[in-house]
């Protein structure tokens, strides 16, 4: 009578176990299927989160500052005026550079204090379930000190003109968070500070501290 219940009560821990792996394995291989959606989706939405307020951070600090692209850059000419040499003003660059840098990091702290949001029908990936059903809140956590770079740019604007272009690079890493999941992402902008239009050929000489190559595309 002790062994039959005792088998029982094995039997019935053994279908109880059971049951709890097949559980496991289902939400295991579930959150594997969706994973990779979340990640995308997350990826996306911060990623033009950050870029639209990044955007719109320098826009607004440069208007504020009033930055003109012969203050950043000065033109030296020869007797014939003709462009022989480009001298950037690397004091005012490093000063836009600070200026931005903090606005920046001000703003990225106030899209981390706000609760972002995607419809659990767009976690599913299944298109006809995009955009629907309750919000899922997530937020954003700048990982890292954003760094900010700038380039520049010589490219042709018609016959016999060069085009001179000064762009400001800007790269972070954000992560962002829902229960459950986190995933990274990089994100990456350049806008253009000023331009010019040079006549004749492009200048044998570009002196500049802390303004390199070209800019990149992005």
């Amino acid at each position: 009578m002790m062994r039959a219940k005792k088998r029982k009560r094995l039997k019935m821990l053994f279908r109880v176990g059971m049951v709890l792996c097949l559980l496991f394995f289902l939400i295991w291989g579930i959150h594997s299927w969706i994973s990779p959606t979340i990640e995308e989706k997350l990826s996306y939405q911060a990623k033009n989160l950050v870029t639209e307020a990044v955007n719109k951070t320098v826009s607004e600090e440069l208007k504020r500052m009033g930055i003109t692209y012969h203050q950043m850059i000065q033109l030296t000419r020869d007797g014939t005026g003709k462009v022989t040499a480009l001298q950037a003003d690397t004091v005012l660059l490093n000063q836009i550079k600070s200026s931005i840098t903090e606005q920046t990091m001000n703003r990225l702290k106030e899209l981390s204090s706000n609760k972002l949001s995607i419809p659990l029908g767009s976690l599913t990936g299944w298109n006809i379930l995009s955009g629907k059903g309750p919000p899922v809140a997530f937020r954003l956590m700048p990982e890292s000190v954003v760094n900010i770079n700038l380039y520049h740019e010589f490219s042709q604007a018609g016959i016999n003109q060069t085009l001179h272009r000064v762009y400001l690079q800007i790269d972070m890493e954000i992560s962002a968070i829902i229960p459950g999941f986190s995933m990274q992402t990089e994100v990456s902008t350049n806008m253009e500070l000023g331009q010019t239009v040079i006549v004749g050929e492009v200048p044998g000489y570009f002196g500049a501290v802390g303004i390199g190559g070209i800019a990149p595309a992005g």
